[in-house]
């Protein structure tokens, strides 16, 4: 019984490390058991036009991003079912925190499947207070049209609309390249 049990720590520990990857075919019948299969990622990459965003807001507002160019739009897609985009919430609450009213945008892209009112009270409590899109799925035509494939994905967006940073391991620091 304890050997299971750490089994199932050490699973746990190497998801959250290499984030949340609801659309990978995690089927191992067909493969070795000592093969391990690197997953490939085609997110968008840096200097490349972003791909046009129009998406519902928490708020009932739209979002489009075409109306935020001059501005450093950060995207952090996520879900609250994704460990991985849970310990991240930080780093993404200080960036928010930090550079409002200073010409940059943080938007969460939420793919959680919950009611409005089910999601705004979740994120209330989790004292996330920065815009959020509700996706409602990660079967989104958004997820596709930005090429995201793990979770959390984040973007940081120049002022011209085009990719200046994919998954940062410094947030602020890209941000602040960008004024």
């Amino acid at each position: 019984m304890r050997n299971v049990q750490l089994i199932a720590l050490v699973l746990l520990m190497i998801g959250s490390l290499v984030g949340c990857a609801p659309n990978a075919n995690t089927s191992m019948e067909s493969k070795p058991a000592a093969k391990v299969e690197k997953i490939e990622h085609s997110l968008l990459k840096v200097g490349e036009a972003v791909p046009s965003l129009e998406a519902k807001m928490l708020d009932g507002t739209t979002f489009n991003i075409a109306d935020h160019k001059g501005k450093v739009v950060v995207l952090d897609f996520w879900g609250l079912w994704c460990p991985s985009c849970v310990e991240m919430l930080p780093e993404i609450r200080e960036a928010a925190h930090e550079y409002e009213g200073k010409g940059v945008e943080v938007i969460g892209v939420n793919t959680d499947e919950l009611s409005t009112e089910e999601l705004s009270e979740k994120l209330k409590k989790a004292d996330i207070t920065w815009p959020q899109i509700t996706l409602g799925t990660i079967d989104s035509p958004v997820v596709e049209a930005w090429k995201v494939d793990l979770f959390p994905t984040v973007y940081v967006v120049d002022q011209e609309g085009r990719v200046a940073a994919v998954d940062p391991e410094n947030l602020k620091a890209a941000i602040q390249k960008l004024l």
